[in-house]
């Protein structure tokens, strides 16, 4: 429908066919086929009510075939400390959700917000996990049990534009909460998770060609099951200097990000990473570059991350600190 009401349902149709052939293992079930007729309903939602408010709003359904990266057969570490085994078999993974917005909106006045809640449901008859066996190898299983997870969601966003955009101010919160299932040591487990996230950036022109932007992102996850629980809680910011020296001819940058996280088990729990970089317009056909990166000559990063009820420690090796002249030429 055309208009301040549009909507719109597809109900695509598919045919599917799948062929799985995995590599020979003693014991184990290797090979797997079936055909599939899919039907994945979609319906969307618009009214624009007046010049401020705007209503959206969306529902639909998928399913599909076992993820490819769980049709593991076997692969052995080079450490061989990790031994990953799955059984062949197909099944369907299906999924649901549905969302709400509500969008405001002034031009003269120079305001935007929204409102946005969701609901997503994943389910299937089949569970994956891991289990450590008394060698402490990780196996990856797959069992036929019937496992089913929630996940709701809600967003408050606004955006404030002064002096016809010289100056913006933006806030963002959001909101999460499921409930999933997973197979843990043979055992379906079921637990509960939590996350918040709050955001906000400033930019502002101190006078004309010089300009400040700075953000900043809390985030906080919580997982907890019968046995076990999790929390993680990072603080993030950054911000950018933008310097007009000589009009349309010498620019200068400077940014900074800096990480806290509270979760990480070593001392160190901060990073600040900061670096510059001056550009000269010698003529429209050629320009120089002088990047500095890296100046606090940090050489290793880690971060920390949590996901269904796992907890994920990443350590990055840097280049250090280095100073790069580049020059542009156009012809």
């Amino acid at each position: 429908v055309d208009g301040p009401f549009r909507a719109s349902l597809e109900v695509p149709v598919a045919l599917t066919y799948t062929w799985l052939n995995n590599a020979p293992i003693a014991g184990e079930k290797n090979e797997a086929h079936r055909a599939r007729l899919r039907v994945e309903p979609s319906f969307t939602m618009l009214w624009k009510a007046n010049n401020h408010f705007t209503f959206n709003a969306n529902a639909n359904y998928s399913t599909n075939e076992t993820p490819w990266a769980k049709l593991i057969t076997a692969n052995m570490m080079s450490n061989y400390r990790s031994l990953s085994r799955y059984r062949a078999s197909l099944d369907d993974n299906h999924s649901a959700g549905a969302s709400a917005k509500v969008s405001y909106k002034d031009m003269f006045s120079g305001l935007f917000a929204y409102l946005e809640g969701g609901w997503t449901r994943l389910w299937s008859d089949i569970a994956y996990g891991t289990t450590v066996d008394s060698l402490a190898h990780t196996i990856v299983e797959a069992a036929n049990m019937p496992n089913h997870s929630n996940t709701y969601s809600l967003t408050v966003y606004g955006r404030k534009d002064i002096d016809w955009h010289t100056m913006q101010i933006e806030l963002q919160a959001t909101g999460t909460r499921g409930k999933s299932e997973m197979l843990r040591q043979s055992q379906l487990t079921t637990y509960t998770s939590k996350g918040y996230q709050l955001r906000g950036t400033l930019a502002f022109d101190i006078v004309n060609g010089y300009r400040i932007d700075y953000g900043a992102t809390w985030i906080r996850n919580r997982s907890v099951s019968n046995k076990h629980t999790a929390t993680y809680c990072e603080w993030r910011q950054h911000g950018k200097l933008n310097l007009r020296l000589l009009p349309s001819r010498l620019f200068f940058n400077l940014n900074f990000n800096h990480t806290h996280n509270s979760s990480l088990s070593s001392k160190k729990k901060d990073y600040v990473f900061i670096g510059c970089g001056l550009l000269f317009k010698m003529s429209k056909a050629v320009e120089l570059n002088l990047d500095a990166d890296n100046l606090t000559n940090i050489h290793t990063y880690s971060s920390r991350s949590l996901g269904d009820m796992e907890e994920y420690y990443t350590i990055c090796h840097l280049r250090p600190l280095s100073v790069t002249l580049t020059a542009h030429i156009h012809l």
